[in-house]
């Protein structure tokens, strides 16, 4: 097991945070659990197939919040040709941020009602505040380290989203989303298809797109599907509050 003292979600969340990862060769043992006095809350990522860590962190007090599944798309393989996609292609584009303005143009249209599917946002000791705290934070990180490329997305000229990403030949959809005023518009496909849109009309060398979802999100889940992506490494996320009540 791996675990990692999340620092930095104590500006997000306000307590201390512990994230374990469980390797496909460890086994369960309640010893393991049993020096996390220290954090208020503990994230644990499971493996689908280890049904020993499953029901020992049930006896534990551990709640399943999600499955996250990584999805993959080659791009020779991506399905540029959909019906929803030639419906809404040639009126995007895409701007990649540069400036601090720009940034804080992106973040003050995060809203609490962008990302209700997000483990944060539907916890009931956390919520939607404290989940678009996190996100802006996650952007501000990525923005001042220059670690992530930042784009805003653009349909008829209007600014609808953004997306993050990192990497080159093979690159990782880190964040995105529609913003809320412009969801109504049929424009839920470019959450999964803004960065293959972005790779062919920048003509850019990238082979594959990997990202994260979540079960709790099946409408994104069906769009990668029909866009060509495939799913892998499922991971059940398991929860436990510590020392922390309901906001």
């Amino acid at each position: 097991m791996k675990v990692v003292d999340c620092y930095w979600e104590k500006r997000n969340l306000g307590c201390n945070v512990a994230e374990v990862s469980v390797e496909s060769t460890d086994h369960f043992d309640i010893k393991d659990f049993e020096d996390f006095s220290f954090y208020d809350y503990v994230v644990v990522k499971v493996p689908a197939n280890k049904m020993d860590f499953n029901f020992g962190l049930s006896q534990l007090g551990y709640s399943m919040i999600e499955l996250q599944m990584e999805m993959q798309v080659k791009i020779k393989d991506f399905n540029y040709d959909h019906k929803i996609l030639r419906l809404i292609s040639d009126n995007v584009d895409f701007q990649q941020i540069k400036t601090e303005d720009e940034l804080n143009d992106i973040l003050s249209k995060l809203t609490t009602d962008m990302f209700t599917t997000d483990r944060i946002h539907i916890d009931p000791y956390f919520g939607p505040e404290l989940s678009r705290i996190r996100y802006v934070n996650w952007l501000k990180d990525e923005f001042e380290r220059n670690s992530s490329v930042i784009l805003k997305i653009f349909y008829m000229g209007m600014n609808v989203g953004f997306s993050m990403f990192r990497g080159e030949s093979n690159i990782r959809g880190l964040l995105g989303g529609i913003f809320a005023e412009y969801q109504s518009l049929g424009l839920g496909a470019l959450t999964t298809c803004s960065l293959p849109l972005y790779i062919k009309k920048k003509n850019l060398n990238v082979k594959r797109i990997l990202g994260d979802i979540s079960s709790n999100n099946i409408p994104v889940w069906v769009l990668y599907e029909f866009f060509g992506y495939r799913a892998f490494n499922p991971r059940y996320v398991f929860v436990k509050h510590n020392h922390i009540t309901n906001k």
